[in-house]
Parts: structure tokens; C-alpha cells; sequence
């Protein structure tokens, strides 16, 4: 959660650093299953750095964690397949569909848990769920 504080207020290092220490900590602690969204994040701001070379090594890193344990308990799983889409998609990688595709449907399950009043605004009034639609509505189904 401060990762993604200061990803919008410090400086890239500063920020990368302590994706960095989460992801440490997690590796250290034998909770290597939680380290899907540090990889996400770390993935995510080098791309943004303009390393596509060095996101995809972060993304293959997280590619073998989400093949052992699924994104069920995280706090921003929808975070973690959009990072990993747009990793993926910018080294020409093919699985990036794949992941934008399971992504999109495990927002799809939890917004079907929701009463409908709240769908709309579960999928439209959060960012990074917005965001997830989007992508897959003009990368898959075309629209």
C-alpha cells in the first residue's frame, strides 16, 4: 500500500525501493506466493523507466508466481493482471492477452458477488478497474 502512495507522490527510486524491501521481506519470511504484487509494481515502474528489457524479467519472475498461487486474497489482484498486461504487451509477448483475459474475468466473478447497485460502480468508479475494462474491451473484443 505505500508503494502505491508514493508511486504517485515520490521519486521512481525512491518508490521502487520499497517495492523492493516488500519483495525481500516476502522472499526472506518464506511467503515467496505473496510476492506477486511487488513483482507487479516493480514490473510496472520500469516499464514506465523505459527498461521494457527489465519489466520483462520482473514479469517472468511473476508469471512463475501466479502459475503456483492464484491472485485469491491479494489486495490489488486487478492491479497485478493489468501491470502484467501492459508488461507483456509492450515486449511483443504473446501471453499478454491471456492474462488481460483472466484479469478481466476475475473482475467479472467479483462484481457478480456484488448487488446490483453496486456493479456499476465496482467496475466504473475504481481506476484500476476502469482501467482492466478498457483494456480488454480494445484489446480483445475489439470495440
Amino acid at each position: 500500500v505505500l508503494g502505491l502512495v508514493m508511486e504517485g507522490d515520490a521519486t521512481l527510486s525512491a518508490t521502487t525501493g520499497v517495492y523492493q524491501q516488500a519483495l525481500a521481506y516476502y522472499t526472506a519470511v518464506g511467503l515467496r506466493h505473496k510476492a506477486a504484487e511487488p513483482l507487479a509494481a516493480l514490473a510496472r515502474l520500469t516499464l514506465q523507466q523505459g527498461d521494457c528489457t527489465a519489466a520483462h524479467k520482473h514479469a517472468e519472475v511473476l508469471l512463475q508466481t501466479l502459475d503456483k498461487q492464484p491472485l485469491v486474497g491479494y489486495d490489488e489482484p486487478f492491479r497485478v493482471y493489468l501491470s502484467s498486461y501492459h508488461v507483456l504487451a509492450a515486449h511483443g509477448d504473446p501471453r499478454a492477452t491471456l492474462l488481460l483475459k483472466k484479469g478481466y474475468a476475475l473482475l467479472q466473478l467479483y462484481a457478480e458477488r456484488l448487488p446490483s447497485g453496486a456493479r456499476s460502480s465496482f467496475l466504473e468508479a475504481v481506476p484500476v478497474h476502469r482501467e482492466l475494462l478498457a483494456a480488454y474491451t480494445a484489446h480483445v473484443t475489439g470495440d
